[in-house]
C-alpha cells in the first residue's frame, strides 16, 4: 500500500563502529610472524538490520525498521523480529591473529525473565527474500520458505552467547565473541555474515541501540585485539574453479562436485560450499536442499594463507517431493512437574523436512485448546477448563503437509484450579469527558484492571449494550452514533473478570446530536449513480459524434466503466457482460490482520458503477456475490484505523468514503437496512463530524496533506459520489469553501510554465511530502496523473457563472490536461466548451493555503516568471509525513533552482555527509538543524504564522517553528532519542522581492539550556554542484542560475554534500534521488542568526550587488540590480520577530517603511483569492 503504515516490517540500514586495537599484549600463535605496532582505529563499515520472520519465511521485503536509533528484538504469536549485526569490513590485515573480540551493546527493555541469544550467521542473507536466505532459528525451528531444507543450518553450531540480565531500562553488555569464528572472518571474509540476535520469550520486547543513538556510549562497538602478520614471501593467491557440474545445470539426488585449483607455490586446502555452507565432501546430497536455485563455490588456500573464492556455479535442484518422514516435536514450556493454574501457555518446538503445518496440544490424550498453524508454536490454555485437577500428561501433536503426525514425549504437569477470585474488577470511562455533545463516530476509552485476569469490557448507552464486548487491551470501543437516537444518555462500562465478577463504572452523560437523517429520493430503477435521463442523453449525444468500442475482455477499472457506460448508451448486453465478468472476478479480500485494502480503493468505484449500470444484466448468483463481497469489505474497512476516522487527509479515507456513498445509493432498494445504515454513517460520521471539519481547518486553502502525488488522489475520489448526491438535491460542493480552494491551490501550486523534469517538459507541481514518481515522471505529467481535468469538469459546470470556472478552464488549456475519464468527458464536454476561459493574469500573485501553511508567490503569470513556495505548516491526519516545516523552494523559467530532495522511502546521505537517512528527514529539505537534528515527528504543536504580507512588490512571512522542534508531552521522556534536545526558539522570516526576483531568508535560532556550543546549520539544496566565490554559492540548471549569498554569519563552516552517495562501478549512484546539499554551520552563541540572500536569474543575467550594515540591534541589507532597482531591508536582532523595515525603488534611493506585524488574511470566493487590506 502507499503508506508507511507498517514501519515494523521495513529495513533499517545504518552504521555501527568497529574499534580495533593492534599489537596487544597477548602472545600470537607460533605459526604466525607478527609486528609490534599498537594502534586504534574506528572503521564505520558495519550495518545493523532487523528482519521480520513468519512461519512462511521472511516477509517479502525481508526486514523491519529503518533509520531508527533503536531496533526491536522480540516475538509475537504471529511473527518474530530478529536483529542482524554485520561487520563486512573489519579492516584487519590478512593473516592477523585475533586474540580477543568483545561486542558492547546497549539494550532498552521494561521486561525481565527473557534471554537474548546471539548466534553467528554462516550464510549470506539475500535482501530480496526470493532465493537464498536464513532458514533456521537458533533453536533449530525451521522456517519453510527460505534457505536450505533438511538438517543443515544457517547458523554456526555450538557458538551462541546469551544476555539474560537486564537490571535497568537501559543496560550495557560486554559480550566476548567466539575467537575462532572471528578468526574465520579474517581468514575468509566470505564467512563473515554477522551475528543474529533473537529473543527467546513471547511479548518480552527488547530493543538494541544503533549507531544513530544520540548518546555515543549507547552505540554498539566491536573491539578486536589482534597481532599483525609479518611480511609474506608469497603474495600470489591460488586460482580455483568448479569444473562440474556446469553453471545452470538441473540436478537431483546425490551429485559429485569437482574443482580445479592451482598455485605458484602450492595449494594446501580446497573447501567446497553450497549457499555459503561448508560441505564435508565432494558428494552433495541434494535431497537435503530445497528445490530451486543454489550456488556452489570453491575456496582454495595456499601455504602463505592467500585465499581465492571461485566464481559461483548456480544449480537448480529438482527432486521429487516424497515426504515419508514425520515431523519432530517437543514441549519447551511448561517443564516436567510444573504446577499450572489459571491461564498458561504451552510453547513447543516443531520441525519437519518439508514443513510443519499444524500443532495442537493434548491432555491425557484428549485435544485441548485451539491448534496453532504458524510458528512460533504456542497454545494458550486455562485450567478452569481442564478438569479433573491433579497430575496430567501433556503432549504436543505436530502434523506436516502430507499428513505425517508425531506426538511428543509426554510432560507430567500438576493442573490446579485457578485461585479463588472474589475481588471484582475496576473500571472507568476516561474519554470522552462527561457532558459533551457529539455525533458521528466516537471512540470511548475505558481503563479497566483486575487482581487476577480481566475477561472483557462492555460499553452500555442508556443501559443497553452497544457493540461487542472488548476482550483485549486497550479497552476502546468505537461507536457510530448514527445507529442511536439523538438525545442525552448515560454511558457506562461494565468490566468482567474470568471468575464472573462484574463492575459497572460511574456513568458519564453524553448528548448525541446527529440531526435529522439524510434522506435521498432514490429511484427503484437503475442507474442510480451519475446518470439521470438528461445526463444520459448528453452522453448519448456526445457518443454519436465520438463513438468508441469497449474492451471485450475487461482488464481493469477504466475498461469496466467504459464497457458499462457503453451498454447504457447503446443497450449492448455484451458490453455489460464484459464489465460484470471483471467485477465478479475482482476479489477484495479484507483480513482482520490487514491494515487496509488497495483493491477496494483502486477498484471500488468501477465495481459499484458496474453493479448499478449493468444491474439488469446481473445473474442472481452474481448479484449475491457482489452484494456479499462489498457489504463485507466496506463494513470491515470502515472499521479499520488506516483510512478511518482520524485520517481525513489520506486517500484511503476518501476512497472508503466514496465507496460507502456509492454502494449505499447503488444498492438502496436491494440492500436494506444496511444501505441506509451505511449512508447515514458516511454522511454523518465520515462527512459531517469528520471530513468536513477537517477541510475547514487543517485542509483550509485546499492543499492536500498527503503530498504532491497522493494528495490529489483525494480530489478525484469525491467526483462521482458528490456529483451523484447533488443529483438528489444534496449539495456537497458548496457546503464549504474547500472545493473552490482546491481549484485555486491546483493553479497556484503548478509552475506557470513547462518545467524540465528528467527528459520531459511538463507543468509540474511544487513537490512536498511523499512523492515516489519525481524522477520517473511520464507525459503528460504529475497533474495529469491525478486526473485534474476529470475533477475540474463537474466543478466548472457547478460554478459556470462565476469567474472560477473560467480560471479552471484556462488552467486545463494551459497545462494541456483533458477530461481523462470517459464517463466524465461524455457528460461535461459541451459545458466545458461553452464556458469562456479567463486569463490567470487577473488573479493575485500570491496564495496562502493556511491549513498546511503553504504560501505561493510569483513575479508574474508567465512561463519565465520566478515562483516561490513556502512550507510553513505541518501535515495532519494524512499517514504520510515529511519533517519539512520551514522549507522553501524556488522555480524560475522552467527550472527548479532550489527544491527539497523528493522521495518516498528513498535514502540520501545524512547530515555532514555521515550515514544515510530517509528523504522524510529534515536534512532532505531546506530547513534548520541543531547538532544535525531538525524538526521532530512527535511534535508539541504546529508552526504558528506570526506575520504575513502580500503587496505588488513583496511577499513577507514570519513563522514560529519552535513547536515542531519540541516533543509533545507523551514523548518528552524520549527527548534524547527521538526529540531535538539542542533546540530552543526557532523563527524563520522570508522576504520575496519581486522586481529583483530575490528571496531573503532570515533565521533566528536559539540553543536549548543556554548552550552556546550547539552547532546550528542552515540547509539549502542545489540542482548542480555549487561553486563558492567569496560568500556566495552559485549553481546552474539549464539556462538558469541560483546564487545564495550568506551575509550572516560572516565566517561559517561550509559543506557541500552529494546526497547521492558514492558512484557505483556500473555508473549509477547509491542514492539516485539525491541533490547537492549546501550546509552553512555556526556556533558560539546561544541566539544565532542566519541571513541568506537567494537570487534567481538567467545564467547570463546580472548579479545583485549586496551590502550588509550591522549595528548592535539590526542587520540592514541593500540589494542593487543594474537595471531593476534597489531594495533595502532591515531585521531587528534577537529571538523575537519584531520590527523590521523594507523599501524599494526602481531608480534612486529606496525609502523604507515598516514591515507588517500581523497576518494578512486571504479568503477564496468564486471570484478568486482575495487578500484583505
Amino acid at each position: 500500500m502507499n503508506s508507511r503504515q507498517s514501519r515494523l516490517m521495513r529495513l533499517y540500514s545504518g552504521v555501527l563502529s568497529i574499534l580495533m586495537f593492534a599489537g596487544c599484549s597477548k602472545e600470537a600463535e607460533p605459526t604466525q610472524a607478527t609486528g609490534t605496532a599498537r594502534q586504534a582505529v574506528t572503521v564505520p563499515v558495519t550495518t545493523l538490520e532487523s528482519v521480520a520472520i513468519t512461519s512462511q519465511g521472511m516477509t517479502q521485503n525481508g526486514s523491519a525498521y529503518r533509520n531508527e536509533s533503536l531496533i526491536g528484538v522480540f516475538q509475537t504469536p504471529d511473527y518474530e523480529i530478529e536483529a542482524l549485526l554485520r561487520f563486512p569490513q573489519l579492516g584487519i590485515p590478512t593473516g592477523s591473529v585475533i586474540q580477543s573480540a568483545t561486542l558492547r551493546l546497549a539494550v532498552e527493555t521494561w521486561h525481565s525473565g527473557f534471554t537474548i541469544r546471539g548466534s553467528y550467521v554462516q550464510t549470506p542473507w539475500n535482501l530480496q527474500a526470493s532465493t537464498l536466505g536464513w532458514q533456521f532459528r537458533e533453536n533449530g525451528l525451521e522456517w519453510n520458505q527460505l534457505g536450505a531444507q533438511g538438517p543443515g543450518t544457517d547458523l554456526v553450531a555450538g557458538t551462541t552467547f546469551e544476555l539474560t540480565t537486564f537490571p535497568t531500562t537501559v543496560s550495557f553488555h560486554d559480550v566476548p565473541l567466539n575467537v575462532a569464528v572471528v578468526q574465520s572472518w579474517v581468514d575468509d571474509p566470505s564467512t563473515n555474515q554477522g551475528i543474529l540476535l533473537a529473543n527467546t520469550q513471547l511479548s518480552k520486547v527488547a530493543k538494541v541501540f544503533t549507531q544513530l543513538a544520540t548518546e555515543p556510549a549507547r552505540r554498539p562497538v566491536l573491539t578486536l585485539e589482534y597481532t599483525e602478520p609479518g611480511p609474506r614471501s608469497d603474495t600470489t593467491p591460488p586460482t580455483v574453479a568448479i569444473t562440474a557440474p556446469a553453471n545452470g545445470t538441473t540436478v537431483q539426488g546425490t551429485i559429485g562436485i569437482t574443482a580445479s585449483a592451482s598455485d605458484n607455490v602450492g595449494v594446501t586446502s580446497t573447501q567446497l560450499r553450497v549457499d555459503g555452507r561448508n560441505l564435508s565432501s565432494a558428494q552433495l546430497d541434494t535431497t537435503q536442499l530445497r528445490n530451486g536455485d543454489h550456488v556452489l563455490t570453491a575456496h582454495a588456500r595456499d601455504a602463505a594463507g592467500n585465499l581465492t573464492t571461485s566464481a559461483g556455479v548456480r544449480i537448480t535442484v529438482n527432486n521429487p517431493i516424497i515426504d515419508t518422514a514425520p515431523p519432530q516435536v517437543s514441549i519447551i514450556d511448561p517443564t516436567a512437574s510444573a504446577t499450572v493454574s489459571g491461564l498458561f501457555s504451552v510453547r513447543m518446538n516443531a520441525t519437519d523436512d518439508v514443513g510443519v503445518t499444524r500443532v495442537h496440544v493434548e491432555l491425557d490424550g484428549v485435544p485441548v485448546g485451539a491448534a496453532d498453524e504458524a510458528a512460533p508454536w504456542t497454545v494458550l490454555l486455562d485450567t478452569e477448563n481442564l478438569l479433573p485437577y491433579g497430575i496430567r500428561q501433556l503432549t504436543a501433536v505436530a502434523r506436516d503437509a502430507v499428513g505425517n503426525v508425531t506426538t511428543s514425549a509426554p510432560v507430567a504437569i500438576n493442573v490446579s484450579a485457578p485461585p479463588p477470585d472474589n475481588v471484582p474488577p475496576e473500571v472507568q470511562i476516561v474519554s470522552p469527558a462527561s457532558g459533551l455533545t457529539m455525533g458521528g463516530t466516537v471512540t470511548f476509552k475505558m481503563s479497566a484492571s483486575d487482581n487476577m485476569s480481566l475477561a472483557g469490557v462492555q460499553l452500555r448507552v442508556n443501559g443497553q449494550n452497544v457493540g461487542a464486548e472488548d476482550v483485549s487491551y486497550p479497552y476502546w470501543v468505537t461507536v457510530s452514533t448514527t445507529i442511536l437516537s439523538d438525545g442525552t444518555f448515560p454511558v457506562t462500562a461494565v468490566a468482567r473478570d474470568r471468575a464472573g465478577n462484574h463492575t459497572t463504572s460511574a456513568p458519564i452523560t453524553v448528548t448525541i446530536a446527529n440531526g435529522a437523517p439524510v434522506v435521498l429520493n432514490i429511484p427503484t430503477t437503475h442507474p442510480r449513480i451519475w446518470f439521470t435521463g438528461n445526463r444520459l442523453a448528453r452522453a448519448q449525444a456526445h457518443f454519436a459524434q465520438n463513438p468508441y468500442t469497449p474492451a471485450t475482455n475487461v482488464q481493469g477499472p477504466d475498461q469496466a466503466i467504459d464497457a458499462a457506460m457503453h451498454s447504457l448508451i447503446t443497450g449492448s448486453a455484451a458490453s455489460c457482460r464484459a464489465a460484470i465478468t471483471w467485477a465478479v472476478n475482482t476479489q477484495v479480500t479484507v483480513l482482520d490482520t490487514s491494515a487496509a485494502s488497495d483493491p477496494a480503493r483502486w477498484y471500488g468505484e468501477a465495481a459499484i458503477l458496474t453493479y448499478d449500470w449493468c444491474f439488469a444484466h446481473l445473474l442472481p448468483a452474481e448479484l449475491t456475490t457482489l452484494q456479499d463481497r462489498w457489504n463485507t469489505a466496506i463494513s470491515k474497512l470502515n472499521d479499520k484505523a488506516w483510512g478511518g476516522i482520524g485520517m481525513e487527509g489520506n486517500n484511503y479515507y476518501t476512497g472508503y468514503f466514496r465507496n460507502s456513498i456509492l454502494w449505499a445509493i447503488a444498492t438502496w432498494h436491494e440492500n436494506q437496512p444496511y444501505a441506509d445504515t451505511l449512508l447515514q454513517y458516511a454522511m454523518k460520521s465520515r462527512w459531517q463530524f469528520s471530513l468536513k471539519p477537517y477541510l475547514q481547518t487543517e485542509g483550509k486553502g485546499g492543499a492536500p496533506h498527503e503530498g504532491s502525488t497522493y494528495g490529489r488522489r483525494t480530489f478525484g475520489y469525491l467526483t462521482a459520489p458528490f456529483t451523484t448526491l447533488g443529483l438528489y438535491g444534496h449539495d456537497m460542493w458548496n457546503q464549504t469553501s474547500h472545493f473552490m480552494e482546491t481549484v485555486f491551490w491546483s493553479i497556484y501550486s503548478t509552475t506557470p510554465g513547462p518545467t524540465r523534469v528528467g527528459t520531459f517538459q511538463m507543468y509540474e507541481t511544487f513537490p512536498y511530502n511523499d512523492d515516489e514518481r519525481w524522477l520517473t515522471r511520464y507525459p503528460p505529467g504529475n497533474t495529469a496523473q491525478t486526473l485534474l481535468g476529470s475533477y475540474f469538469a463537474p466543478l466548472i459546470e457547478e460554478w459556470s457563472t462565476q469567474p472560477i470556472a473560467g480560471y479552471a478552464k484556462r488552467f486545463l488549456e494551459l497545462t494541456g490536461h483533458p477530461i481523462d475519464e470517459r464517463h466524465i468527458r461524455y457528460v461535461y464536454s459541451d459545458t466545458l466548451a461553452s464556458v469562456p476561459a479567463r486569463s490567470l493574469g487577473e488573479l493575485p500573485l500570491d496564495y496562502h493555503a493556511s491549513g498546511l501553511g503553504m504560501v505561493y508567490a510569483k513575479t508574474a503569470w508567465a512561463a519565465d516568471a520566478t515562483v516561490l513556495n513556502l512550507q510553513f505548516g505541518v501535515t495532519a491526519n494524512a499517514g504520510h509525513t515529511h519533517r519539512d516545516s520551514g522549507n522553501f523552494q524556488v522555480w524560475r523559467a522552467g527550472e527548479f533552482l532550489v527544491r527539497e530532495t523528493v522521495g518516498y522511502a528513498n535514502t540520501i546521505v545524512g547530515p555532514a555527509g555521515e550515514g544515510a537517512v530517509d528523504t522524510e528527514a529534515p536534512v532532505a529539505h531546506n530547513t534548520l538543524l541543531f547538532e544535525g537534528r531538525g524538526t521532530v515527528g512527535y511534535y508539541h504543536h504546529a508552526p504558528q504564522m506570526l506575520r504575513l504580507e502580500s503587496t505588488p512588490v513583496i511577499n513577507y512571512a514570519a513563522v514560529d517553528l519552535t513547536g515542531v522542534y519540541d516533543l509533545n508531552d507523551e514523548w518528552a521522556h524520549r527527548e534524547a532519542e527521538v526529540g531535538n534536545p539542542h533546540s530552543g526558539r526557532v523563527i524563520r522570516e522570508t522576504l520575496f522581492v519581486r522586481p529583483l526576483e530575490t528571496l531573503v531568508v532570515f533565521d533566528r535560532v536559539e540553543s536549548s539550556n543556554a548552550n552556546a556550543s550547539v552547532d546550528k546549520t542552515f540547509i539549502i539544496h542545489f540542482p548542480s554542484n555549487p561553486v563558492l566565490t567569496g560568500n556566495t554559492w552559485s549553481a546552474t540548471s539549464g539556462t538558469q542560475e541560483v546564487r545564495v549569498s550568506t551575509l550572516v554569519p560572516a565566517a561559517p563552516t561550509r559543506r557541500v554534500i552529494d546526497e547521492r552517495g558514492p558512484l557505483r562501478p556500473n555508473g549509477t549512484y547509491t542514492y539516485p534521488v539525491g541533490q547537492f546539499r549546501g550546509e552553512v554551520e555556526t556556533n558560539g552563541q546561544v541566539v544565532s542568526h542566519f541571513l541568506n540572500v537567494v537570487q534567481a536569474k538567467d545564467a547570463s543575467g546580472a548579479n545583485l550587488q549586496l551590502t550588509l550594515n550591522e549595528t548592535s540591534t539590526t542587520y540592514t541589507v541593500t540589494m542593487t540590480h543594474p537595471t531593476r532597482g534597489t531594495a533595502v531591508v532591515s531585521f531587528e536582532k534577537g529571538i523575537q520577530s519584531t520590527g523590521g523595515t523594507f523599501g524599494y525603488a526602481a531608480t534612486g534611493m529606496a525609502t523604507p517603511s515598516p514591515l507588517r506585524t500581523s497576518v494578512q488574511a486571504m479568503t477564496v470566493t468564486g471570484n478568486g483569492p482575495v487578500w484583505a487590506p
